[in-house]
């Protein structure tokens, strides 16, 4: 599948998008084809470590996205706090990191 013709975009900006297993390839498939495009833009993700469990998925979305043909370089890691998700759940600290994606030359 193709992406319809569209005008140029300066940025893609995304955030929580590549932690499910079945939207990583759709994700790195849609930002290959916006980077191919004559005039490409600027692809930015946010990747928040919010727990043990998610402990690997960030290097499983950046072999899905390496296998499109794309390159992840991490611009910012810091560490902070994270919000709350309920009042039985205490404030924890998580990394969070910008990324940018690129085509792989």
């Amino acid at each position: 599948a193709e992406i319809p013709a569209m005008e140029a975009v300066d940025w893609v900006l995304a955030s929580d998008c590549a932690y499910r297993i079945a939207g990583r390839e759709p994700l790195a498939f849609t930002m290959r084809e916006l980077l191919a495009q004559a005039e490409p833009p600027r692809v930015i993700l946010s990747w928040q470590h919010r727990d043990k469990m998610e402990k690997g998925k960030l290097e499983e979305f950046v072999a899905v996205a390496s296998s499109f043909g794309l390159r992840s370089t991490t611009l910012v890691s810091r560490c902070g706090v994270s919000a709350r998700m309920s009042e039985h759940h205490p404030y924890q600290h998580a990394e969070v990191l910008i990324l940018e994606l690129t085509l792989d030359p």
